[in-house]
């Protein structure tokens, strides 16, 4: 998943004023646990 500013600022309700907290919430919500998806299909 792919998430922009304007999305991250949507999703969390705080501006993005510090890239490396930017970075850290976003490499957080990527290693979280989660289902796996299903397959796209062909």
């Amino acid at each position: 998943m792919l998430i922009c500013v304007d999305q991250f600022e949507e999703l969390f309700g705080r501006p993005v004023d510090d890239g490396a907290a930017f970075a850290g919430a976003l490499g957080a919500c990527l290693t979280e646990p989660r289902p796996a998806a299903p397959a796209p299909p062909d």
